[in-house]
């Protein structure tokens, strides 16, 4: 049996695609960067991504954002975003501005029926690629595969840095989830600033030194204590890279698995009902951890820093792949 996809109407004349089979039902935004805003588990009914409070919004309906930061906040409805060729604050390259978390994750995406699931594809303007993704899902078990693709159609050498933002939330996520994983490292931005952990440390996982004491990362905080992480994960300990989240509580689980070259890091981000500023106002309780090729964030500052981005010839095409699984004891 195949896949099926629909396409259905959201809140506010939002185009969704939901591609299903009997194990699982994803919906995306193909209008608003090919987000994955929910992956059910159609066992238990379960879905892990967060949803964020101002909910879905049709593409370009509001306008005043003063900076991409903004403005990609304004338009985030939760989920899973594609970070490319950029990720975290915008960057300046070639005398044009890559926006905060990147071009593909704000555009509209174009996308094909397949026989076991979809491609979609955009072309961006800011920057001369073509990105892809197919995304299949297993005929015998709740697997969803990810597929990406990039392709440099101009004639210069362009660096980059290519991420995936899937973030995490309640009823799933609570205070009874642990992060499971093969990594072995976690680092510290070298210029992060006020925090609680010293910038350019490194530390072995899952225990962090930080300035009060020592700090198990793969202990999921619940919602009664404010709080706030920015870390880095790395150093794999097999060619498949992994992490899992499990909820301890009701034995739900989602994990992550990709080849360790294709993404060497994965981006360890919580915030629990930490930061009282907009957009948050200490509403927000998600966390995120996404694997990626560089660190930390923002494609310039990674050139000033860790040199972890990467470069695309002219004409060159790079792919990789995801795998993730739902499960419940």
């Amino acid at each position: 049996m195949g896949a099926t996809v629909t396409e259905v109407e959201l809140k506010r004349g939002v185009t969704g695609l939901v591609i299903e089979n009997e194990h699982l039902a994803v919906t995306v935004l193909p209008d608003k960067g090919a987000d994955i805003i929910s992956i059910v588990h159609k066992a238990s009914g379960f879905d892990p991504m967060w949803k964020s409070p101002w909910g879905v919004r049709r593409p370009g309906l509001i306008a005043t954002a003063p900076n991409s930061s903004v403005a990609w906040h304004e338009a985030y409805p939760g989920g899973w975003q594609e970070l490319f060729p950029n990720g975290g604050p915008a960057s300046v390259i070639n005398n044009v501005e890559l926006p905060y978390h990147g071009e593909a994750s704000v555009s509209g995406w174009d996308w094909e029926v397949l026989p076991d699931g979809i491609r979609l594809f955009v072309r961006l303007v800011r920057s001369p690629f073509v990105l892809e993704r197919v995304m299949r899902l297993d005929d015998s078990k709740p697997v969803l595969t990810v597929e990406g693709r990039a392709e440099n159609k101009g004639r210069i050498a362009l660096p980059y840095m290519w991420v995936h933002h899937p973030a995490f939330g309640p009823p799933f996520l609570d205070g009874t989830c642990v992060i499971e994983t093969n990594a072995t490292k976690v680092m510290v931005d070298p210029d992060a600033k006020g925090g609680n952990i010293a910038p350019g440390s490194t530390h072995e996982w899952p225990i962090v030194q930080a300035h009060d004491g020592p700090l198990d990362v793969s202990i999921i905080p619940g919602e009664e204590t404010p709080h706030a992480l920015m870390v880095f994960m790395g150093e794999f300990s097999d060619e498949r890279a992994w992490y899992a989240i499990r909820n301890q509580g009701d034995g739900s689980r989602i994990e992550f698995s990709w080849n360790r070259a294709d993404f060497p890091y994965a981006w360890l981000w919580e915030e629990l009902h930490f930061h009282t500023e907009g957009s948050m106002y200490g509403e927000v309780y998600t966390m995120a951890i996404e694997p990626a090729t560089s660190w930390p964030g923002g494609l310039t500052h990674i050139m000033e820093t860790t040199k972890t981005h990467r470069t695309i010839e002219p004409g060159e095409v790079i792919t990789n792949s995801l795998t993730v699984s739902l499960s419940k004891d």
